[in-house]
């Protein structure tokens, strides 16, 4: 098929076959490229490419080759993303098919991230009245397309008060990546001190 491919973010895998119509004069050389290497790539003999070429001879041009598609992970709930595997022009001496627009194949890389924020601890946080804190902490699940903003307070301001008032979880940088000094700032950001009120209880 040259559409309908459906892959996943475990590394799940779908196939599509090539063969030629008829019988060439000399070698043709079929290229296929990934189009979005970020959710799927090829499966080469030595591991995953993003490019890709058969070779079909005049003695071996009835016999179909498997092209083997692997979708890629990320840490984005993005749904599952569509991608293409390009076909590139066929190269041959043969002026039949030197030059041939090879058809592009498209699928759909299934997600497996579900959003979510994670609180460290839920319950049996301890102050007291002579100053003493405790502390939680809070993550996303998933990387965020955009900021996050999570606001925190207490239930009871004069037993207890809580800072930061509102944690920014920061979207990944322009080039898609995050730093790994990013996410130790952000687990930074994400731990809130619980402090009693000078008031007592």
């Amino acid at each position: 098929p040259t559409n309908g491919l459906l892959t996943n973010e475990n590394g799940g895998t779908d196939t599509f076959d090539v063969v030629l119509a008829v019988e060439p004069t000399a070698a043709v050389d079929i290229t296929f490229i990934a189009g979005n290497p970020d959710e799927a790539r090829i499966q080469g003999s030595a591991g995953l490419v993003d490019i890709i070429t058969l070779t079909f001879t005049p003695a071996d041009w009835q016999t179909v080759q498997t092209v083997t598609v692997v979708g890629i992970d990320d840490a984005v709930n993005d749904f599952g993303q569509p991608f293409t595997i390009l076909g590139d022009i066929a190269i041959s001496a043969d002026p039949a098919y030197n030059a041939f627009d090879v058809d592009d194949v498209t699928g759909t890389n299934a997600d497996d991230d579900q959003a979510g924020i994670v609180v460290s601890k839920l319950g049996g946080l301890i102050t007291s009245e002579g100053g003493q804190s405790d502390t939680f902490t809070v993550v996303l699940a998933t990387q965020p397309t955009a900021d996050v903003d999570i606001d925190v307070s207490s239930s009871d301001t004069s037993e207890a008060t809580v800072s930061p008032s509102t944690i920014t979880s920061k979207r990944p940088s322009a080039n898609g990546t995050m730093a790994i000094s990013d996410m130790f700032c952000l687990r930074a950001l994400a731990s809130a001190s619980v402090r009693p009120t000078a008031a007592g209880s």
